[in-house]
């Protein structure tokens, strides 16, 4: 792990270790390998989430994440290497609940990002952020839609959010909707089986443009559909474990410029990834 990394988790753990009087904090670190057979991708997240209710109608949240993208072209594309290997983000996001009722609750969130390569400027600074409703139709039953500003496909740009979710019995569970649709099982409580499919992606402006046949690139954006397994292991009231395997499908790594238009397509291929998180409850 880099030095300037390694400084940035430990800024976070002393920031979240002196926020007070919340009902729930939580720190995670979770490191993803990425393989293809022209290019592979290692990204380490560490983020931390603190929770708290106010009063019988309103509910806070906030979420802050620092990941790093590690690229290896595997000498496939020679000519740009150094300056196409690592990307950075920083994001934080701002929930606010308001419980409009008992089936009825009203979720808002402000998403200020930074997405950059090592010089982090004003213009890396991107607001995201999202609307949702959520209505429950029974104790088994809840069903959410809304609107959200996101860069889901690599590029800014509006998306509807729907999801429904039922409960089987205790321990078998669905969520099904866009972009992430989930099944859940549990044999005990200290155990969890997840199959996921998500829709998931980012872009990063570049330090510097590259000129890829008199045309300049300023943005380099990923995208992809992931399918995978998940298993959860709570080992006590502090520490849990989290191992993933799966499948990336529609692999994106392209170059656009300033208007998002595409100037270069890496054209990677699909290809499995495998993540191992760490998660902290105090």
């Amino acid at each position: 792990m880099k030095v300037k990394n390694f400084a940035i988790l430990i800024v976070m753990v002393l920031i979240f270790k002196n926020t007070t009087a919340q009902t729930k904090f939580l720190l995670d670190t979770d490191i993803k390998i990425v393989s293809s057979k022209n290019i592979g991708m290692t990204q380490m997240e560490f983020g931390g989430n603190f929770t708290r209710l106010l009063g019988k109608r309103f509910k806070i949240s906030n979420t802050f994440k620092y990941n790093n993208v590690s690229v290896d072209y595997q000498n496939y594309f020679s000519y740009s290497n150094e300056r196409l290997r690592q990307y950075n983000g920083i994001q934080n996001t701002f929930e606010l609940s308001y419980f409009l009722s008992a089936k009825t609750a009203l979720r808002m969130q402000a998403e200020p990002t930074a997405l950059f390569q090592s010089k982090l400027q004003l213009d890396d600074i991107a607001l995201f952020g999202s609307v949702e409703m959520d209505y429950v139709i029974d104790t088994e039953n809840t069903f959410s839609f809304g609107l959200k500003k996101t860069n889901t496909f690599g590029q800014k740009q509006f998306l509807p959010i729907v999801s429904y979710y039922h409960k089987f019995s205790n321990s078998t569970s669905m969520d099904i909707g866009f972009p992430k649709a989930k099944i859940s099982y549990s044999n005990n409580p200290s155990n969890s089986f997840m199959l996921t499919n998500t829709f998931s992606g980012s872009y990063y402006n570049l330090d510097n443009p590259l000129t890829f046949d008199t045309k300049k690139a300023d943005i380099a954006s990923f995208a992809q559909m992931t399918t995978s397994l998940e298993y959860a292991r709570i080992i006590n009231q502090n520490w849990q474990l989290t191992f993933k395997g799966g499948y990336d499908f529609n692999r994106k790594y392209e170059l656009l410029n300033d208007q998002s238009d595409r100037i270069n397509n890496f054209k990677i291929n699909h290809g499995s990834n495998f993540s191992v998180a760490i998660k902290y409850q105090l």
